[in-house]
Parts: structure tokens; sequence; C-alpha cells
């Protein structure tokens, strides 16, 4: 996408032309274009290109736009203004590379600015080629130490400069790297800092301003972070229709979607894809393979596996379809292929990426497990414990559960796997994911059956199968009712309850807080209610506040005397 013409230049003398420039520096593009066409009709010049380039390139006319700034440069380069030719140059470099995929182009072009810049006077022109260039390295070309260079010697021109706008931008790239090096915490400062600029105008740029969210929104995502990326989703969404490029939404599109999916509200999340999908094919059709990609793990969610498989197909270009091919695998029982797949997706991440390799350690340590290969899967585990101590989102914390808990399962260890994966429950719930959650019942299931509590295990099955066929992942909830057949755990009889109010909240309660409930009603301590079930005080004093709240009664004691008189003890 291209940048904003220095906005504080003194145009030429040309009424048109100021107009032109007056309503660009206003996001009004509709007005710009035609301004600066009615300028190009008194005269070519190539300020007018620019100047209507940009305005095209944000109502969406990208290959319009792209003559009007190869146009701009050819007039610049005969009026012998570098500068502003080198500008040009960026411009096209970024619109090819990012929007069309065309990387040869666009090196053609990174090339032209740097011999058009060679032997000048620093300046922005520098700061932003080198700033940009480390963009492209990181996020295209999987290239972290060449990002991380130029990022340092942008940053350090803006700085020389006094250009604090170019120095903000550098800032949430800075972020957008720590975050995939593991350094969640440093990362998000970062990040923070620059979307705040970008939300008070302190950033000028329209195109940084977009990528400061863009760089948020990705981060979120990777370190599952989805309450915060939900609210800056809602700042950047406020930003563009300020701006007046809604259009450009369809770029939120694909991260919104990804916390929908998280979120298990399928439906909303393939409408958003679908959106995506249908806006970004004439304007940037390189992102088109990640949206596929996505659509197609949200098809393997909802159970739909031979549309999933033909969608990673149609996205091969993207490391999220080795990703989802490998879960598809695994869902499927391939344990061989799913190992494959993600050793393939591994390899596609450049060196130093620790947070993009969260999702397929928890793939290869299920597979692992599954092939009887306990050494590597602990191997597995050990990462995905070294990132959260980085990370320390809740959501990445309950992967790292879940996956301690297979493992422990695996090996034997049947009260660690269970505690493991009620904690891996309860911190699924915290982050509103049914599809994970109703998951890791099934796998807790299987191990409260081992340990004889054949009860326990019916409640987590039946539990499992009510969220996952709400939000519609048909396939897991069939799996769930083939499970419940194969332990001869068919549904019994519910507790007594009397009608009414009483039994509608009684069937508000999981699983696990009935059974808390259960052990309060025998006068068990939190302590003592822990050791139980294998968790922290600091769980079931949770869990009980829950419990409180969802049955409207003002004290523990009160509990107890619900639970007995509804019979749940």
């Amino acid at each position: 996408m291209p940048q904003a013409r220095r906005l504080h230049a003194v145009p030429p003398p040309d009424a048109d032309l100021d107009a032109g420039w007056r309503a660009l520096a206003g996001w009004d593009w509709r007005e710009a274009r035609q301004r600066f066409t009615a300028a190009l009709e008194n005269g070519e010049t190539a300020d007018a290109h620019e100047g209507l380039a940009t305005a095209l390139c944000w109502l969406g006319e990208m290959p319009a736009a792209l003559q009007s700034y190869e146009r701009a440069f050819v007039l610049y380069q005969q009026r012998e203004a570098r500068r502003d030719a080198a500008r040009q140059a960026i411009n096209l470099a970024l619109e090819y590379a990012g929007s069309r995929g065309e990387d040869a182009v666009a090196n053609g072009w990174l090339r032209r600015a740097h011999r058009l810049l060679d032997g000048l006077e620093p300046g922005p022109e520098h700061a932003w080629l080198a700033l940009w260039e480390g963009h492209l390295a990181f996020l295209f070309h999987d290239d972290l130490p060449t990002g991380r260079r130029r990022l340092a010697e942008g940053r350090e021109l803006a700085q020389s400069l006094g250009r604090r706008d170019v120095e903000l931008f550098a800032t949430g790239l800075e972020g957008l790297t720590l975050v995939a090096e593991g350094r969640f915490a440093d990362g998000l400062q970062r990040l923070d800092e620059a979307a705040t600029a970008a939300a008070t105008g302190e950033l000028a740029d329209v195109q940084a301003i977009g990528q400061a969210y863009c760089y948020m929104l990705r981060a979120c995502e990777l370190a599952h972070d989805f309450d915060r990326a939900g609210q800056w989703l809602e700042v950047a969404r406020e930003g563009a229709r300020r701006m007046r490029i809604d259009y450009r939404l369809s770029y939120c599109r694909a991260h919104h979607a990804a916390i929908l999916i998280w979120r298990g509200a399928f439906e909303e999340a393939e409408s958003e894809l679908q959106a995506a999908a249908r806006d970004l094919a004439p304007i940037a059709p390189v992102s088109l393979p990640e949206t596929t990609a996505r659509l197609g793990d949200l098809r393997r969610r909802q159970g739909r596996y031979d549309e999933a498989a033909a969608l990673f197909a149609r996205s091969e270009a993207s490391p999220l379809a080795s990703l989802g091919r490998a879960a598809l695998a695994l869902d499927q029982g391939n344990h061989d292929a799913a190992v494959d797949l993600v050793e393939r997706y591994f390899r596609r991440l450049p060196a130093g990426d620790r947070i993009h390799r969260v999702p397929g350690l928890a793939i290869l340590a299920r597979a692992h497990c599954g092939r009887g290969e306990l050494e590597r899967a602990e191997g597995c585990v050990a990462e995905l414990r070294a990132v959260s101590e980085d990370v320390g989102t809740e959501a990445i914390q309950a992967t790292v559960r879940a996956t301690e808990g297979l493992l422990a399962a695996a090996a034997g260890d049947l009260p660690t796997a269970r505690a493991r994966l009620e904690e891996a429950i309860d911190r699924f719930g915290d982050t509103a994911a049914p599809f994970e959650m109703g998951r890791t019942r099934i796998d807790l299931a299987r191990v409260l059956h081992r340990l004889g509590n054949r009860g326990a295990a019916r409640e987590e099955l039946l539990a499992a199968r009510a969220q996952l066929e709400e939000i519609g992942a048909h396939g897991e909830s069939a799996r769930v009712t083939a499970l419940l057949q194969e332990l001869g755990a068919e549904p019994a009889g519910e507790a007594a309850v009397t009608p009414g109010e009483d039994r509608r909240r009684v069937h508000g309660l999981t699983p696990r807080q009935r059974e808390v409930l259960r052990h309060v009603a025998q006068g068990l301590s939190n302590r003592e209610i822990g050791e139980r079930l294998y968790v922290s005080e600091f769980t079931v004093k949770r869990h009980i506040a829950d419990i409180l709240t969802r049955l409207d009664l003002p004290s523990r004691a009160a509990a107890a005397t619900f639970a007995a008189r509804h019979g749940i003890l």
C-alpha cells in the first residue's frame, strides 16, 4: 500500500492541485480523485499523478493507481527530483509485494529507490525505505534478521531527523518482531504505543496508521490474547470509518474471524472470511491464501473434513495451510502425517521465531503421544512451557496445561493428567474457547474412566457434546457419542430437582461446578476440595464464586443448603 505524500510540502500554484492535496489531508479520497483528474486535464505533472495515485489506492482502484505512480516516477525523474522519484519507487514496491505478491517486480523498484537516494543527505525517504524493507522482510519473506537490521537502521535515521511519526511506526514494527521472538510483554508495550499514536493522529501517514493496527492485531492473535485484540479491533474499525477507507476493514476481518473461531461463533466467522475474500480478491490477491486457510480451519472444526482438505490444498502458499493440514491429520488419527506436516511448517518459520511454533508444538506433542514417543512429546511440552513463561496469556497457559495432561496420561500418571486437564478446561473457559474446552473435556473423560470414575467421565462427555453441538462442531460431537458408547457410559437420569426455575439454574452449572458444589455440601474446605480434585485452592475459590453468582445465592452455607435440597450430593 502506498504512503501518503508529504502533505507539509508546498504544492504548485494550481487551484485543482491545491484542492486535491487538501482533500487528501482530510481523507476525502473521492474529492481528491476528482481534483487531481481535473488538474491533469490542464497539463500532466508528477505532483498530480502522485496525488491521483494516492487517492485511487485508498479507493481500491489498484491498476489505475499503479499506472499513476509509475507515471509520477517518470516525470519526477525528468525533473531530476530524486527524492520524489524514490518515494514513488517505494510506493510501487509496497504495492507489488504487499498486495500482488510480485516479489521480483517489487525488488526492482526497491533497487531503484536505493540508487536514487544514494549520495543524498539522509532524509525521511531513507528512513521509510529502511522501515518498509524491514516490514517486507519480516512479514513476507520470513527473514527476521534482515527485518531487525533494517528496522534498527530506519529507527536510528528517524531519530536523527527528529521525525517522531516515523519513529512511532518503527516502534510498532519492533513490537511485532519482539512478539514473534516470544518477548510478548516488551513487544506489547511497543505495539500499544504505536497503536495509540495511530488512534490519536500522531501518525500522519495513512499506510502507517493501518499497519500499526495490523501489527497489534497480528500480535494479539499470535499470543491468543483475544480480549485485547477485540478492543483494538474496535479502535481500528472506527479509524477506518473516520478515514473513509471502509474497504480496508477486509484486512481486519481475517483477524476478527480468528477471534470468532476461538470463541465458537462459527457462522459469524464464516461471514467475515467470505466478505474478506470477496473484497481482497481484486485489491490484494496475495492475502487470499491466508484467508482461504482460515476458512479451512473453520471447516475442520465444524467436522467438514473433505472441504477443509480442499481449502488447505488451495492455500498452500500460506504457512497456515500446513498447520491446518497437520491438525486435520491428527483429527483423523494419522499421527505420522501430522508429524511430517508440522515439521514442514516449522521449516517455513524464520530463525528465532518462537511464537509461531506454539500451535505446531501442541499438535506435535499430541501426535508423538499417539505414536508412543513420549520423550519427543516431553521436548515439545518443555518448549511450550518456556514460551508460556514469556507470553503468559491465559489461552497459551491453557494449551500448555492441556498438552501436559495428555503427556501425563500417555505416561500413566493419571492423577497429574486429571489435574492438568481440569486446569486447562478452567482456563479455556476463562478465555471463552468452547471448542478447545470441549475437546479437552473428551481427554479428561478418558482419564476419569481409567481412574474408575465413570460417572464423572460421563458428565464430562455430556458437557462436551452439549458445548460442541451448540457451536456447530459436529465432527467432535459425533466423536463424543461414539466414545460414550465405547465406554458404556450412556446418559443416565439427571439428579432429582424441583421443577421450574431451580431446574434451569442447576442445569446452568458445569459438571465441574456441580462437583465442587457436592464437596461444599459435604462440608469440605477449599484446600480439601482442591486435594480431592487435584486443583489449587485458588481454582476452587473461583469455582465457588461462580456457583454463588449463577445460583444467585448469598453464601457458601446457602450453596450447601441448595445442594442438599436438590439432590446434588
